[in-house]
């Protein structure tokens, strides 16, 4: 001891040979086995952990390490000043870490029960008796972190997969709805003037039964129609047909996204047949729909699929 300067304890320097070893420890055949104890900071420019599998047997893979390590608890904390806690030359200021009474609650395999041994004065009389306290292993967390790393990664690369393949049955089911949809656009007029060709060809008192179970109603004004857009799907542009009469004070498409939001109002302001074109380059690939609405009411909504 020395009240300024560099105080070493034990210092040793190991200089050529086979193996230069600069201090080595051995300790066996005692209550307790410590090759080398240290109450403080220890300062090591390369530690090597033997790890080879020369020493090792009943080999397992770890399972369930994601679990394991929900269960652990980090914790900021300050050493304690006072009694057994000044015999081991504790850091001040916060400290990040784990409690090891909850570390072995989890995994066991991490904690050990250390001696801190007796003080003795210098004819070998008990200054300050020897206690024991719990230590964590904190590299054995390593492997832990390791096979959370990996499963989580499995249940990730999964979730991709079932992603994927939902995601290929949505484009199937709106591929085949929006053929469905074209199909009954093309077939409705068709099944309409199939339907008054069955009135009409009955004699007039089947006719008179029928009209009681089908409600026609017929005008001389030109019909208001909202097209499917062609193509659909479309990657850039696509077409929209309509035809607008002349009672038609106020007409417009208005296009909606997914989730019912309104995009843009496209004013119609010429009477008659017309032609929207449509520039999608900026949109994103999805699903939408549009809707043709005269004097306020909505006459008409298709879908349409941007890829």
């Amino acid at each position: 001891m020395a009240p300024s300067g560099l105080n070493i304890g034990v210092k040793g320097v190991g200089l050529g040979g086979d193996y230069a070893i600069g201090v080595y420890g051995y300790a066996d055949q005692g209550t307790y086995n410590y090759a080398g104890y240290f109450a403080g900071d220890l300062v090591s420019n390369q530690p090597i952990i033997p790890s080879d599998i020369q020493f090792k047997e009943n080999i397992s893979s770890i399972t369930s390490a994601d679990s394991l390590l929900s269960l652990l608890n980090p914790v900021n904390y300050t050493y304690k000043t006072t009694g057994n806690a000044t015999r081991l030359s504790f850091p001040s200021g916060t400290q990040i870490g784990l409690i090891a009474q909850e570390v072995e609650q989890v995994v066991p395999e991490l904690v050990r029960e250390v001696t801190h041994p007796s003080d003795y004065d210098s004819i070998g009389n008990v200054v300050n008796a020897s206690f024991n306290y719990k230590t964590v292993n904190y590299e054995g967390i390593i492997p832990l972190l390791i096979a959370s790393h990996k499963e989580q990664k499995s249940t990730i690369d999964s979730l991709f997969t079932v992603n994927d393949s939902l995601q290929t049955q949505i484009t199937d089911l709106n591929d085949r709805l929006t053929q469905l949809e074209n199909c009954l656009s093309g077939i409705l007029p068709f099944l309409c003037q199939l339907s008054q060709q069955a009135i009409q060809q009955n004699e007039t008192k089947t006719q008179e039964e029928l009209r009681h179970f089908i409600d026609v109603k017929l005008n001389n004004g030109t019909t208001i129609v909202l097209n499917q857009n062609v193509p659909n799907p479309f990657a850039e542009t696509t077409v929209i047909t309509y035809t607008v009469p002349n009672t038609v004070k106020d007409a417009q498409i208005v296009f909606y996204d997914a989730a019912g939001n309104r995009i843009k109002n496209v004013a119609i302001l010429e009477r008659g047949n017309g032609q929207l074109n449509v520039y999608g380059s900026d949109l994103s690939s999805g699903a939408y729909t549009y809707s043709l609405i005269a004097d306020g009411q909505v006459v008409a909504t298709k879908r349409m699929v941007k890829q």
